[in-house]
């Protein structure tokens, strides 16, 4: 299966008919500038296989990568000179701050280490460079970047409540080879006192599908580690940052190919002697609580538990039920439903529930225009039907993610004592307190 291509296109103010400047089958432009002289266009591309910062005159000529790398560029703007252009450079998940020559020359990190820097912009005198970074040990704070010296300071501080950063955990970059030879990275989290083959294991799969687990600030993980989880997050084929091919290995293959490199992290786990086979569970939002049902239904024998939040079940569904946006994402990946119906059929969880045996905490926003909750509610009836183990509650007020203090402290607690009762089969003893919401409010 083909991706659509994607333009840049240009338009005048006076409301001209757009025209396209570049485009091409299988090729993605994105992030699109003008120079401040409105001469150029900075943007980032993927002609040579990798979304890399790349120049172009405005009506689409004299096409520049400007820096050809294996690993993906983001957010290119240009200096208030004109002369330089700021992007970020993702390297399996850690972003940086970089610096490039209009019209080409030697690309220049500013910033390094561990975590992700975003949002790069330019103080008006063009000597500095203004970001916003976060790592799994420090949560989002601004700060600047010398564009000479490249010496870097630290404009906010956000407090961490008492937290110390001595006490939490950067991930290891692992990879791995999936059951049919796909190359899959991701990130590992290990507690910091291994007790061999005794941990039990959180895959946690993001969403999108085509997004990317990040070395990123994520409270609740830090919590599982230091309660003695091993947390490991698979970037998964179709994941973002790491090329065309990695991500189009989706197409076609989604509740598949992503399962098979989702069982090859248990199975690097196990590898290692980190965890206890019996005590794995599969977590995710969105197209994770997809693909966290995929897991259960399709690969059983393998997990103890899932959890799965505002995830989609019925493909079919999902289409009529969710905004205009996301109608036709499913189509993207999997090719049309008229087409592709046993495909379809065979990769909505919500037909293979009698497979289930272990069991679900499910999590939804009640008002949620992405993933309606109606897909938790019909994928609900069949758990009753084939008398599966669940747990559900929607949280009023809430989206496609959960915004509430009242709601993110409920699911923490939740999901902690699911863990323990269900999983590790123990009394719970979450430190956190009592649930906000009480099970009269579980549907």
């Amino acid at each position: 299966m083909e991706s659509r291509a994607r333009y840049d296109r240009m338009a005048d103010l006076a409301g001209t008919t757009p025209s396209t400047i570049a485009g091409a089958p299988r090729t993605a432009y994105a992030q699109a500038r003008f120079s401040p002289d409105g001469t150029r266009i900075v943007c980032v591309c993927d002609r040579g296989g990798s979304l890399n910062v790349t120049e172009m005159a405005i009506d689409g000529s004299n096409v520049t990568t400007l820096h050809e790398d294996r690993w993906e560029h983001g957010e290119p703007s240009y200096s208030p000179d004109g002369q330089q252009i700021v992007y970020t450079r993702n390297v399996d998940g850690d972003y940086t701050v970089w610096t490039v020559p209009r019209g080409g020359g030697r690309p220049r990190a500013l910033t390094e280490g561990p975590g992700r820097a975003t949002g790069p912009s330019w103080t008006p005198d063009g000597n500095t460079i203004v970001y916003v970074h976060e790592s799994p040990v420090a949560p989002p704070n601004v700060w600047e970047s010398d564009v000479i010296t490249r010496q870097q300071r630290q404009r906010t501080n956000m407090t961490l409540g008492g937290i110390a950063a001595s006490d939490l955990t950067l991930p290891e970059h692992v990879s791995w080879t999936s059951a049919d030879g796909f190359q899959t990275h991701g990130l590992l989290y290990s507690p910091a006192e291994i007790q061999p083959g005794n941990h039990g294991c959180l895959v946690e799969i993001h969403g999108g599908p085509m997004n990317q687990s990040r070395p990123v600030w994520n409270g609740l993980l830090q919590y599982f580690v230091q309660r003695g989880w091993v947390v490991i997050q698979p970037n998964y084929r179709g994941t973002l940052g790491y090329g065309r091919v990695y991500r189009e290995a989706l197409f076609g293959t989604w509740g598949k190919g992503d399962l098979d490199d989702n069982i090859g992290a248990i199975d690097l786990c196990l590898e290692r002697n980190l965890i206890n086979d019996r005590r794995v569970v599969a977590w995710g939002g969105s197209a994770g609580g997809y693909s966290t049902l995929i897991c259960l239904t399709a690969a059983p024998d393998r997990f103890a538990g899932g959890v799965a939040l505002f995830g989609l079940y019925d493909h079919y569904a999902f289409g009529l039920e969710t905004h205009r946006y996301e109608r036709y994402y499913v189509e993207t990946i999997l090719g049309t439903s008229a087409d592709n119906y046993a495909l379809w059929h065979d990769r909505s969880p919500i037909n293979h529930v009698e497979r289930i045996t272990a069991p679900l905490l499910l999590l939804q926003g009640a008002s949620d225009a992405v993933v309606h909750p109606a897909q938790s509610e019909t994928l609900i009836n069949e758990l009753k039907r084939h008398r599966v183990d669940y747990e559900y509650i929607a949280y009023p007020g809430e989206g496609h993610g959960f915004r509430k203090v009242v709601s993110n402290v409920d699911y923490s607690l939740r999901m902690d004592r699911f863990l323990c009762q269900k999983v590790l089969r123990s009394p719970h003893t979450s430190p956190l307190g009592t649930l906000p919401y009480p099970a009269t409010a579980l549907t």
